[in-house]
């Protein structure tokens, strides 16, 4: 009789008359038998060919088949059957920290060996089904952007997601096994200096409900280093069939989404001033400039005595004043776009403190706190400067009017991570404080025609900001206002700072036919110190190619488009190097330098550039899967 599926299998038996008849008994049920081998390391060496493993306990040579089977669990993952004629609870006792697949006591039994088989794979496909669907849960989780807190019937937590340990500031290693109260203390309609004691256990309610209860906004979580944060969100029970085994809590910052909101209001509002300043300069700049040519006209015709004097002459100051709003109005709406470069914004504000000093006044006290480690920007520095001195200007203007005792003026620079879901991205802050309170706090982006010059600074200076791509924030701050700016870093987390100016910028061809993930890697690479040309496919690629007057160092593309360039590049490049992107089942050709299997990281791929472009010849030949 023929199963529904044959098995490799491989008998591991000293006994060469003991296994020959296993041998013969197996391939009867229609399985297929790879090898007979008698010794640990033969066995070890032969385990990955096999479905499963047939292993006699006592063996010869060094090592014995309990060690063998330790060995093939850790490296190989493979169901092992032990085959023993001792059954004492020594040997059994040995034989379990193996974690083997069943128990074959010699001599064989024919109905004992294929049900023996058949239960041994049947549940090591099981696990391996169970391992799979957990992985994919967890990854899931992972990538959620709420926090995930999962816990026992009993409260004591099980797991946490990623969002959830920057949430609440514990690790999974610490929060295990420990209550949920602990963990997620939450107080639902409380205050903030009295939510620690207000603290409850979410669990028990929504088990007893059996179903899901949600957090209002007014629900305050207490961090594990003491500091709260309101949140929202529910708990729900989790049932296996019919029985309740634990219960999920999924929770979001709200602090950080009206943070977000009130960024997106505060782009709103400068969008509509630029709009406004756009739709107006236009029609305004003929008709103001039309009424002082006729005001100059008619007091050429009257002499200065006459009474008709005074009121044409305000009507050329009227349009002269007129002109000036205009010019800041356009100004305003045609921004130029930035021109980036790699820059300290540290070394800015170092250069500029003299200047920003000069600005202030003598009635003010300038502090600027600039002195830490803090990532360089690539952003237009001329634009930054322009940011910094609007601000400066600002808010000396309102310390001036200030009857406030001390003035102090403080600048500070620094890193900082925003965390947005499961993401952190690296930033440089600048903040902008002065000891006053700001009268127009409110309106301060609001579009408006007539207002003073400084609200258009202000204006401007958001718009540079969100142009590279950052964040800008004005808030009142205990008796002081502050402006915080955000503007995206040359670091990622975990991995090192773009390069420096006097580097070497290498210079990367990339052929994609993708334009999302051209884009993708675009960023990526030039955060961190190439030069990244991308083209859709080999023809584009080869023309960029011959357009590019400098080095071109590597060239990364795909099985056909490889072998185009590099029958054509080589010619004119003959020191390029040449990665090719492989499929499922192709392998590298001969006129490749390296090559990288897809699916794959943007890390991973950037370590093999790296390994191919290091002068070190032991990196060229570096391994990356």
């Amino acid at each position: 009789m023929t199963p529904s599926k044959q098995y490799k299998i491989l008998i591991v038996e000293d006994e060469g008359l003991i296994a020959r008849d296993i041998a013969i008994r197996i391939e009867a049920m229609g399985h297929q038998v790879i090898n007979t081998v008698s010794t640990a390391r033969e066995a070890i060496a032969e385990a990955s060919n096999a479905d499963l493993i047939l292993m006699d306990i006592r063996l010869d040579g060094p090592g014995d088949g309990i060690q063998a089977a330790e060995i093939i669990r850790r490296h190989h993952a493979k169901p092992v059957v032990f085959l023993t004629a001792h059954a004492d609870r020594y040997t059994l006792e040995r034989a379990k920290q193996a974690v083997p697949y069943g128990y074959i006591v010699k001599p064989v039994q024919p109905a004992t060996l294929g049900a023996t088989l058949d239960i041994a794979i049947y549940r090591h496909q099981m696990e391996r089904t169970l391992a799979e669907q957990r992985a994919l849960l967890d990854s899931v989780l992972a990538s959620v952007a709420d926090a995930i807190v999962v816990a026992e019937a009993n409260g004591q937590i099980r797991s946490l997601n990623k969002a959830a340990e920057n949430l609440t500031g514990w690790t999974m290693a610490d929060a295990v096994g420990k209550p949920m109260l602990e963990v997620l203390p939450l107080a639902r309609g409380g205050s903030l200096p009295n939510a620690a004691a207000d603290a409850e256990d979410p669990a028990p309610l929504a088990l007893l409900r059996g179903e899901a209860i949600e957090f209002s906004s007014d629900t305050i979580l207490v961090r594990r280093d003491g500091t709260t944060v309101r949140v929202e969100g529910s708990a729900s029970p989790v049932r296996a069939g019919e029985t309740l085994v634990g219960v999920a809590v999924s929770l979001r910052d709200i602090a950080a989404r009206e943070w977000h909101a009130s960024q997106l209001q505060l782009a709103a509002k400068v969008e509509s001033a630029t709009r406004l300043a756009g739709c107006i300069t236009d029609r305004y700049t003929s008709l103001l400039a039309g009424i002082r040519a006729r005001a100059v006209q008619l007091m050429e015709r009257f002499p200065e005595y006459t009474a008709v004097r005074t009121p044409l002459e305000e009507i050329e100051q009227f349009a002269l004043t007129g002109e000036r709003v205009n010019r800041r109005l356009a100004a305003l709406s045609t921004q130029s776009l930035p021109r980036p470069e790699l820059f300290s914004l540290t070394g800015l504000v170092r250069r500029t403190r003299k200047m920003i000093e000069s600005i202030a006044g003598e009635s003010v006290k300038v502090t600027v706190r600039a002195d830490g480690p803090v990532d360089k920007l690539w952003a237009d520095a001329g634009q930054m400067e322009q940011v910094l001195l609007n601000l400066v200007i600002h808010a000396s203007k309102r310390l001036s009017e200030s009857s406030a005792g001390e003035r102090v003026l403080t600048l500070d620079v620094a890193n900082r991570v925003l965390r947005q879901g499961n993401t952190a991205k690296p930033f440089v802050q600048l903040s902008v404080r002065y000891s006053c309170e700001e009268p127009n706090a409110n309106t301060l982006f609001e579009p408006s025609l007539f207002e003073e010059e400084d609200r258009s600074a202000l204006i401007t200076a958001h718009s540079i900001v969100t142009e590279h791509g950052g964040y800008f924030s004005a808030a009142q701050r205990g008796e002081g206002f502050s402006f915080e700016v955000l503007l995206p870093s040359c670091a990622t987390v975990g991995n090192e700072t773009r390069s420096s100016t006097e580097d070497v910028v290498q210079t990367v061809l990339l052929v994609e036919p993708a334009a999302t993930l051209r884009r993708e890697l675009q960023n990526f690479f030039e955060a961190n110190g190439y030069n990244l040309m991308e083209a859709a496919d080999a023809n584009e690629a080869l023309a960029l190619a011959q357009i590019h007057e400098g080095p071109l160092h590597l060239a990364i593309a795909a099985h056909t488009e490889a072998a185009v360039l590099a029958g054509t590049l080589r010619e004119v490049r003959p020191e390029l190097k040449l990665l090719e992107i492989l499929s499922d089942g192709e392998l590298p050709e001969m006129h490749s330098d390296a090559s990288i299997a897809r699916p794959f990281t943007e890390a991973a791929l950037l370590d093999r550039v790296r390994g191919l472009l290091s002068p070190t010849p032991l990196a060229q030949t570096a391994s990356v899967g």
